[in-house]
């Protein structure tokens, strides 16, 4: 009987295991059957059974009973169910933030909007830069320690001022520092180290980088892999922090300066050595691209913030131009800073003693105004930063001693203030005292030679050292006319546009009367014409009473003179050069340099077979401009028996080919015809 029983719980353990592995998950009440009396019979060891009914353990041959259930038989399982997964844990909840860093703060100036507030780990830095980064302030600087100069940066919490990280590092010179969303890149471009730092100031990588000879700036990019060099004379290239390899961004461009650089952009001037025109161009640290702004001047510097584009005009101090989707606003400003704060777009205008700011909408709207306290001698700092945790601008202002304070701008607080006066379109003045007939043919000639004539009320008059009067009579005016179209016939097609180099956008002539000169000290106190340059404008003014094709063609080489000048400047083989040209004088002659009286040794030289008259023998300028008058005229008398005339004539001929591009010239410009 024991064994019937040991036999009996060893098929029944088996029965339960093969049920589980099938998935039932060890249910052994499957399919309704009761095995509970088959444990109870070999517990109890009750043996009382009917004789016809045999133990269920047993391995004779019993009689079945109704709805048998054999143990040894596999349990059919359930279909099985989906096991529960178990819940994901959840993420912390970040401690809220909670902003107090304005709860000491103090009214400052002359508007409730303006505040002071203290913080300690500031106020104790001398000279500091401030910038915006995520949750904190960058505050840096630079200390002179024992181990010499010392770059120190600080992270203090917008939230309420306290110092969450810091870090000094040796610094020779000037340190370019540039953050994007994850890490923090510090470029020393005179120890030729770049460190990149995450979000809370731990260093991440060290690079040495070799500071290429021609390097103006270096700068990261974006995503802090490359680095950029921008080279006074070879122009833009970038070097990859992975590989150490370097490529060209963009050359045949010299004299590059960089404007200023904002978030991804650097904004670079730089001299077109295909055009020889100055031009300015941005490079986005992003994509690595150089894209066009959208001016055709050379820039101050220009910002941009939300697609639209703000340029100061390289050319006029205090003009701005603000771009917003393909159309131009014109407003002027020159007391100070003008600047497009991001992210809000807010134009920001600054006072002459950088103590006041004020702030407008794209469109000139007045939006608000701040001042500091005027006691304490401050002035403005860099940047003015936006931050959303307080929904007002941070800065620094400075005393006199360069000790920064922070200060926060509310503008939702209402000041009283006006609006920023805008132009729809550039200023663009009309005539109205002479003819309207003699301003359209003015024009017209004007924009046949790529210049600008200007007539009557449209000039300026007055003049460093000159003075003249305007004439409206439409006689004079049209015979003027026709001396300039006559006079600017003989040059090439395309030869004027060629007299716009570096940063000159425009050739502009001023038809005037009674020209003088308030210098009583000169040759003359009369003059028929003058050239001069006003910023990106070349200027020249002709007394439409005295006016001949020879006055054109003489202040026209003058600016020849000055493209000369600028092409030897960029290309080391040019033909020109004042040195070459003082080798073709009369041994022992030197330009007094003077439009006075002449001194006495000058009158020998005169006659001497190398000089048109005594005027030539005033200047460089003055000399080829008389030869080149002449040349123009075809006076063959005045360079016969004059050889040496001829041969600086010769050589100026081949300067000018030299310089310009001649592939649409004719075989011999009028200028070459004299030479036979």
């Amino acid at each position: 009987m024991n064994f019937i029983k040991k036999l009996t719980a060893l098929l029944l353990a088996l029965c339960l295991l093969f049920a589980y592995a099938c998935g039932t998950g060890g249910d052994t009440t499957a399919d309704n059957t009761d095995l509970s009396g088959v444990g109870d019979a070999s517990d109890t060891g009750n043996t009382d059974k009917p004789a016809d009914v045999t133990d269920q353990g047993s391995t004779s041959d019993p009689a079945q009973p109704e709805n048998p259930t054999d143990p040894t038989d596999p349990v059919q399982p359930e279909p099985p169910t989906d096991p529960v997964q178990p819940e994901p844990p959840t993420e912390p909840t970040p401690p809220e933030i909670v902003p107090v860093l304005l709860d000491g703060a103090q009214l400052s100036g002359e508007y409730p909007n303006t505040y002071y507030v203290p913080n300690t780990y500031i106020e104790e830095m001398q000279s500091q830069d401030i910038q915006l980064y995520g949750d904190y302030l960058l505050v840096s600087n630079y200390e002179v320690r024992d181990r010499g100069n010392t770059y120190v940066l600080r992270m203090i919490s917008q939230a309420d001022g306290s110092l969450a990280a810091e870090i000094a590092i040796p610094s020779s010179g000037f340190m370019t520092l540039q953050v994007n969303e994850t890490n923090i890149g510090i470029v020393d471009p005179d120890m030729e180290k770049i460190r990149i730092y995450d979000n809370m100031l731990n260093l991440v990588s060290e690079y040495d980088v070799d500071k290429h000879p021609d390097d103006f700036s270096i700068y990261l990019s974006r995503d802090m892999h490359n680095v950029y060099h921008i080279g006074w004379e070879k122009g833009i290239s970038v070097t990859s922090l992975d590989t150490m390899q370097t490529t060209d961004v963009l050359t045949n461009i010299t004299e590059v300066y960089v404007r200023n650089q904002a978030y991804e952009h650097v904004i670079i001037s730089y001299v077109d050595l295909s055009t020889q025109r100055r031009t300015a161009s941005r490079l986005n640290l992003e994509s690595g691209e150089i894209e066009k702004l959208p001016t055709t001047k050379d820039t101050i510097s220009a910002q941009t913030c939300n697609g639209a584009w703000l340029v100061s005009d390289g050319s006029t101090w205090g003009k701005f131009i603000l771009t917003r989707n393909g159309e131009k606003s014109y407003f002027d400003w020159s007391e100070n800073r003008v600047e497009l704060l991001s992210p809000t777009g807010h134009l920001m205008t600054m006072t002459g003693d950088g103590k006041s700011m004020m702030l407008y909408d794209m469109d000139g709207a007045f939006v608000s105004k701040c001042t500091v306290d005027e006691s304490e001698n401050g002035y403005i700092g860099s940047n003015v930063l936006w931050s959303d945790m307080y929904g007002g601008y941070f800065f620094l202002c400075f005393d006199t001693r360069g000790s920064g304070k922070l200060y926060f701008w509310d503008p939702a607080i209402e000041v009283d203030g006006e609006a920023l006066s805008m132009r729809a379109e550039a200023e663009s003045a009309v005539g109205k005292t002479a003819p309207k007939e003699c301003y359209d043919r003015a024009a017209a000639i004007g924009e046949k030679y790529g210049i600008k004539i200007n007539i009557a009320d449209l000039c300026r008059y007055d003049y460093s050292y000159f003075t003249s009067y305007a004439v409206n009579d439409p006689v004079f005016i049209n015979e003027a006319l026709d001396v300039i179209d006559a006079a600017l016939s003989k040059y090439p097609e395309g030869f004027l546009d060629q007299l716009r180099f570096d940063n000159i956008n425009a050739i502009e002539f001023e038809l005037v009367g009674g020209l003088r000169s308030t210098d009583t000290d000169v040759y003359s106190e009369i003059y028929s014409a003058l050239a001069t340059r006003d910023n990106d404008v070349y200027h020249i003014v002709f007394d439409l009473y005295i006016i001949r094709e020879k006055t054109v063609f003489h202040e026209l080489c003058h600016l020849i003179d000055a493209k000369l000048e600028y092409d030897a400047s960029l290309r080391p083989e040019a033909l020109f050069s004042e040195e070459k040209w003082m080798e073709l004088q009369p041994e022992g002659f030197v330009y007094p340099e003077t439009y006075g009286v002449l001194p006495q040794y000058v009158w020998q030289y005169v006659n001497s077979g190398y000089f048109i008259d005594d005027y030539s023998c005033r200047s460089p300028g003055e000399d080829r401009a008389r030869m080149m008058e002449n040349a123009m005229l075809g006076n063959t008398v005045e360079f016969e028996h004059r050889q040496g005339l001829t041969a600086k004539l010769e050589y100026y001929c081949q300067c000018i080919r030299d310089a310009f591009d001649t592939q649409n010239w004719p075989q011999t410009t009028q200028w070459e015809q004299i030479l036979g």
